[in-house]
């Protein structure tokens, strides 16, 4: 509301300067026509919205070029709106986003009793992801350069040899730790069972919190050392 009060007011001073200015131009030549700078708002308005009546209309070179210049001017300014509007539905969307993963990521157990701070710096950092059913989320020998946080749904470890029982992971699960702690390449297949919604946690990221939240580190890195026990 700011920034488009801002550019109504500034698009009314604008009408009231160059109404007169073609006042003081054009008088002399359509006194008729321009008989007030009030008189003249008429045609500021119109030409700066670019309707364009006609039914005032400069004479003078020189008021053709103010004539022209307000058109531009009017132009530009009508078509400030749809960016200052797109752009806030675009910051309410991420805002919205970022409410929602830190609901999510606070309802996690790897993340229960952390600090609000850390989790909204977390929050700040992860994206969304959503990944059809029988779908490979991570290759094996792949680069690792993300983790992922399991929000709904369910994935499967494919590994070699096969175990005995197929080594699942549900909601509030996290993978992929491994190779950002270690950083070596992935050394499983992990393949969704059902469509399934992830927090991607990328590599940046994933090191930038680290040096800001050693407690949560640890968290991962106990984590880690169970499944490699």
């Amino acid at each position: 509301m700011q920034k488009l009060s801002a550019l109504v007011l500034t698009l009314g001073i604008l009408v009231i300067v160059l109404s007169t200015a073609l006042y003081l131009i054009e008088n002399a030549a359509q006194p008729d026509m321009f008989k007030s700078v009030a008189n003249s708002m008429w045609w500021g308005i119109v030409t700066m919205t670019t309707t364009g009546y006609g039914d005032m209309a400069p004479v003078t070179w020189i008021g053709r070029v103010i004539g022209a210049c307000a058109m531009l001017v009017g132009i530009a300014m009508l078509a400030m709106p749809a960016g200052i509007l797109s752009n806030g539905f675009a910051e309410e969307i991420k805002r919205r986003e970022q409410l929602r993963a830190w609901q999510i990521i606070s309802n996690l157990e790897l993340f229960s009793g952390l600090e609000s701070g850390c989790i909204a710096d977390i929050a700040n950092c992860l994206k969304t992801q959503i990944v059809p059913a029988r779908s490979a989320v991570v290759k094996k020998s792949a680069v690792a350069d993300s983790m992922f946080f399991i929000v709904d749904g369910e994935v499967e470890v494919e590994i070699k040899p096969k175990p005995p029982q197929p080594i699942r992971l549900k909601t509030g699960d996290i993978f992929g730790e491994a190779g950002l702690l270690d950083n070596k390449r992935r050394n499983a297949t992990i393949r969704t069972i059902k469509t399934t919604r992830f927090l991607v946690l990328e590599l940046r990221d994933f090191h930038q919190i680290a040096n800001e939240h050693p407690e949560l580190m640890d968290r991962i890195k106990t984590i880690d050392e169970k499944r490699k026990s």
